[in-house]
């Protein structure tokens, strides 16, 4: 019942009673796995055969290069879904290395079986597709990020869009400075360089989480 409660608060069962779950689950085969610190869950270019769902815990996504350099890319705690984008790809590989933050309780199911809930829960396939539709938005922000080229343009762009989602130039960060760093994919250092070169200017002012656009036009201008 314990893991009924747990998969309620979980993105693919949203909207999915509890009995429905348990039937759902006694339909499929599943596996609960638990991962130690440190432990690597999946490596970049493996090939892929599941989806695991993180029910307690964390999970890092990794990037590793060539020269040993590791970028970390984003974190996955309980109730977020790993590796769903491949279930119905003809080429389902990882493209990043997953690694356990801490103590990690996994819930693995097959490609198969995803695509039978899929098949057998509406309520479950509108999760799936919303799941997807969001990833796809969320890599193409990050190809957009990637083609700016200083680190003033990544700041401008992430301002200017929560300044479109809140409908005002006093915006809710809704994040630490760190967070913010990693999600632009910059050091904190330089983001804060730049974030005061920013307000100098008159671009903006800031304050803990958040910050006030004082000069929207040449915000845009710079962008563009």
């Amino acid at each position: 019942m314990k893991l009924i409660k747990m998969l309620q608060k979980s993105e693919i069962f949203s909207g999915i009673g509890s009995e429905d779950i348990e039937q759902l689950l006694q339909s499929i085969h599943y596996q609960m796995k638990t991962y130690e610190k440190g432990e690597i869950v999946a490596l970049e270019g493996e090939k892929a055969t599941h989806v695991d769902i993180v029910i307690q815990g964390e999970i890092a996504i990794n990037k590793l290069y060539e020269d040993g350099k590791q970028v970390h890319i984003k974190k996955m705690s309980s109730g977020n879904l790993i590796g769903f984008a491949l279930v119905y790809s003809d080429d389902p590989v990882y493209a990043n290395t997953l690694v356990a933050s801490g103590k990690t309780e996994i819930m693995r199911i097959s490609h198969e079986d995803m695509r039978h809930l899929c098949e057998k829960n509406a309520t479950f396939l509108h999760n799936f597709i919303r799941l997807i539709s969001n990833q796809v938005v969320y890599l193409s922000e990050r190809i957009k990020l990637a083609n700016y080229s200083t680190i003033r343009k990544k700041i401008i762009d992430l301002i200017l869009k929560l300044h479109r989602q809140q409908g005002s130039y006093f915006i809710q960060l809704g994040m630490t400075r760190k967070k913010m760093a990693e999600s632009l994919g910059v050091s904190r250092p330089a983001l804060s360089q730049e974030m005061i070169h920013m307000k100098k200017e008159g671009l903006i002012d800031y304050a803990n989480q958040y910050i006030e656009i004082l000069d929207y036009q040449s915000l845009v201008d710079m962008l563009n």
